[in-house]
């Protein structure tokens, strides 16, 4: 025997049209009704022959009715308490696994078709659940940040509104001031209104004049040139430096004139060698011209 769940009875409650408690019910009541129509039946025989030997009973006749049918209503309804719980676990039940196998089905059941099972159903809902709970725990989490925030703007204004009411009272007339430094900060002060707007005026014309001069595309055109010359500048000093390297190379690879007949004499080779001297002179190349010029291209 096992008890009856929800989704049994609301299947059995399609089914017959009726919740299967009320089918006990009526059981009871009728029965219940018969056992009133016996006492009433009973109570008006007693009480058609309520004179016996010149005394009248009528009360006691009452009263005893009354009783008995008290005591009838308590049998009946102990007795039906165990009707109720054997038809309900035993005659008007359907077995749970004809339920969650899906044998269980009505006939205005037969075409219906389910897209989700009660499984993901059920995680679904647990899903949403779990996010709405998440949900709230952050909206509590920013409530609380903000009620700090908050008492913490209540005690910021209460101090500043304590510290205008000080200086309010201390700058309230200039014959309050009690030293020449106070006199002196009431003059400076004075007027407040147009003290502030002339320095909101010059903080404005300053922050107008330093986003004209430091502008992106300002910095952008000061820093290109800059850019562009300075690789050049690389690109040049790499070139000179290239050449001078080739020159010098190429002067220390230069061969010495030899005798066309071979070394018939050295008399003849250096007459010759003279000779070659005094038509090409070969001197030492002069570097101070060219390192002058590496250097200031590298500068």
């Amino acid at each position: 025997m096992t008890a009856p769940t929800m989704r049994t009875t609301l299947l059995l409650t399609e089914h017959l049209g009726y919740p299967p408690i009320s089918l006990v019910d009526d059981i009871i009541n009728a029965v219940n009704e018969l056992m009133y129509k016996c006492t009433q039946a009973m109570e008006k025989y007693l009480l058609e022959r309520s004179s016996v030997g010149g005394h009248d009973y009528t009360e006691e006749i009452r009263v005893g009715i009354a009783k008995v049918e008290t005591l009838w209503e308590h049998s009946v309804d102990r007795s039906f308490d165990k009707l109720e719980l054997y038809i309900l676990r035993n005659v008007l039940q359907i077995p749970q696994a004809l339920i969650e196998n899906g044998s269980f089905r009505l006939r205005h059941h037969d075409s219906l078709v389910l897209q989700n099972s009660p499984g993901t159903q059920e995680d679904e809902m647990v899903g949403k659940v779990e996010s709405k709970l998440q949900e709230l725990r952050s909206k509590l989490l920013q409530h609380k940040k903000l009620r700090d925030e908050l008492q913490n703007s209540q005690k910021l204004l209460w101090r500043i509104q304590k510290y205008k009411r000080l200086v309010l009272a201390m700058f309230a007339d200039e014959s309050v001031a009690t030293n020449d430094e106070q006199r002196a900060i009431w003059r400076s002060l004075t007027p407040i209104n147009e003290s502030l707007k002339f320095v909101v005026s010059q903080i404005r014309g300053l922050a107008l004049e330093s986003n004209d001069k430091c502008s992106p595309d300002r910095i952008r055109s000061l820093v290109e040139p800059t850019i562009s010359a300075a690789s050049a500048k690389t690109v040049l000093s790499s070139r000179t430096q290239y050449l001078a390297q080739t020159t010098r190379l190429e002067l220390q690879e230069l061969p010495t004139e030899s005798s066309k007949h071979g070394n018939d004499s050295e008399h003849d080779l250096a007459s010759s060698t003279s000779h070659s001297n005094n038509d090409l002179p070969v001197l030492a190349p002069d570097w101070s011209a060219l390192q002058r010029v590496t250097d200031q291209t590298s500068n």
